[in-house]
């Protein structure tokens, strides 16, 4: 029989990952959107059932990130950033034109939008940068930074 404490312990670090009041806020807006979703798609089959999928996904990709350790992050920063900016080369290189602009990577499987990668990469490269240069930030950190 498993003991109380390590019970509470494995619920703590993989369920009760969110702060409550957070996540009451996030799960109104999911129904709020759900419902209004169902008022104004019921003539569109398929849209609601889209509509909960995505939901669903977004809300396994949050829980997912909420269990990385920001040491992890940490890690992971700076590959991250250079992956994004590969991609986004390669965009320029060899992207689909998309309703007049190249911005799509077809990888065969499916077509990735790099710069998505960039809106996480961008802002965990910049606190990894700070964070490595805490206490030691001049004028310069924050030029390269803006660069």
């Amino acid at each position: 029989m498993m003991n109380r404490s390590l019970v509470r312990s494995i619920a703590h670090r993989f369920v009760l990952v969110f702060d409550p009041w957070l996540l009451a806020a996030l799960l109104t807006i999911v129904f709020i959107s759900t419902v209004t979703m169902y008022s104004a798609g019921h003539d569109f089959p398929g849209r609601l059932q889209d509509h909960v999928r995505n939901m669903i996904l977004a809300l396994t990709v949050m829980w997912a990130t909420a269990l990385v350790t920001p040491t992890t992050m940490m890690r992971t920063a700076v590959p991250l950033y250079l992956l994004g900016v590969g991609l986004l080369i390669a965009v320029a290189l060899v992207g689909d034109v998309s309703k007049g602009a190249r911005r799509w990577l077809d990888i065969k499987v499916t077509r990735i939008q790099p710069s998505e990668i960039l809106k996480i990469a961008m802002p965990l490269a910049l606190a990894w940068y700070f964070q490595r240069h805490e206490g030691l930030l001049r004028w310069k950190h924050y030029v390269v930074a803006i660069v």
